[in-house]
């Protein structure tokens, strides 16, 4: 009779008894997790929890998913440990994550209210990962859909930012984070831009007059005129290479006066087509550069011969070097050059604007 008792007292009592070692068992399991991961066995750690939860369940503890989110983040899977971040706020805090985005979307950030302060450390977590996941998909996605990152994380900094109660000032490390990455993508990334320029152009050719005899006399010219230009530039934070097309249209004074000739021609139509590589540099990051170029020029000249001499020089093909001066404006850049060319008596030198798309 007293073993009949026993063993109905048992039966009656074993649900509960099951659920509360159901219970103790899975906080012995997250104090083991945890001790993991105080220990930096990230990995040990989240290998516990997933053996053990189906993080898509409902009836998975919020603590052990939390654990599981930090345990990713700690080993740099970002992607995951914020899929699971999201989860997290779909399943748990849904309404108040709502709430707070209307309030945002309404309002801005400042005088947001009632949020949860277990939201609030989340929110810091997930601006941490946007921007862990900005950084490491840069180059792998679409710029669209990696500037949307980066302006989640910005978000929930601003949020976190207007909460007096949040002790936690680390969050305020992200913007930083994200300016410095910025910073040096800008100085590792080539950007490629169009660009059309005007320039005023001024040099002086070098003519030979040649008699019968062979004796040459030299002729001085001075030519003035207008180039146009179009090219392609490569640029980075502190270095551009410019490649540039010029067509120049100019008028000459050329003439001699001496007691064997009076040789004189007031405007003499010149045009020339020239190649222009350049590499320049920003020795301080701002809108000043400097830099050297490469000119190589075609130029013709509708120059006359006087009765009984040959003129040398009427076209010819120049090559040379010169030093670049640049000054850039938003999307303006005032450019100077002298350069020193073959065939031409003096320096070539440009004044001009360029205008990048």
């Amino acid at each position: 009779m007293v073993l009949r008792i026993i063993a109905l007292s048992f039966f009656l009592t074993f649900p509960a008894f099951a659920k509360l070692s159901k219970k103790e068992r899975d906080q012995n399991l997250f104090n083991d997790a945890k001790l993991l991961y105080s220990r930096g066995k990230y990995k040990e750690s989240l290998q516990m929890l997933e053996a053990r939860y189906n993080f898509k369940s409902k009836e998975t503890p919020s603590g052990a998913m939390i654990l599981a989110a930090w345990d990713l983040e700690k080993l740099e899977e970002y992607i995951q440990a914020q899929n699971l971040i999201a989860e997290i706020i779909r399943s748990r805090f849904a309404s108040s994550h709502n709430s707070v985005m209307r309030q945002y979307k309404s309002d801005g950030a400042e005088g947001i209210e009632g949020i949860p302060p277990k939201l609030i450390e989340i929110y810091h977590r997930r601006a941490f990962l946007l921007s862990k996941i900005y950084q490491q998909l840069y180059f792998k996605v679409a710029p669209e859909k990696r500037d949307d990152y980066k302006r989640q994380a910005l978000m929930y900094v601003e949020i976190i930012a207007n909460q007096d109660d949040y002790e936690d000032e680390s969050y305020e490390e992200i913007p930083k984070d994200i300016e410095a990455f910025d910073q040096k993508i800008k100085e590792q990334t080539w950007v490629s831009q169009f660009f059309m320029s005007t320039a005023w152009t001024s040099w002086r050719d070098r003519l030979d007059l040649i008699v019968g005899s062979g004796d040459r006399i030299s002729i001085k010219s001075s030519v003035r005129g207008l180039s146009l230009g179009a090219g392609w530039s490569f640029q980075k934070l502190r270095w551009r290479l410019l490649l540039e097309s010029q067509f120049t249209y100019a008028s000459a004074v050329a003439g001699r006066e001496s007691s064997t000739l009076s040789y004189f021609e007031p405007d003499v139509k010149v045009w020339s087509f020239g190649i222009v590589p350049a590499v320049h540099y920003r020795p301080f990051s701002g809108d000043a550069s400097l830099g050297i170029s490469i000119p190589v020029v075609y130029r013709n000249g509708n120059y006359t011969e006087p009765a009984g001499f040959v003129l040398e020089g009427k076209s010819i093909l120049a090559i040379g070097y010169g030093f670049d001066m640049n000054w850039d404006l938003n999307q303006w850049t005032f450019f100077s050059r002298v350069a020193n060319l073959s065939s031409m008596s003096s320096s070539y030198w440009q004044f001009g604007l360029r205008y990048h798309f």
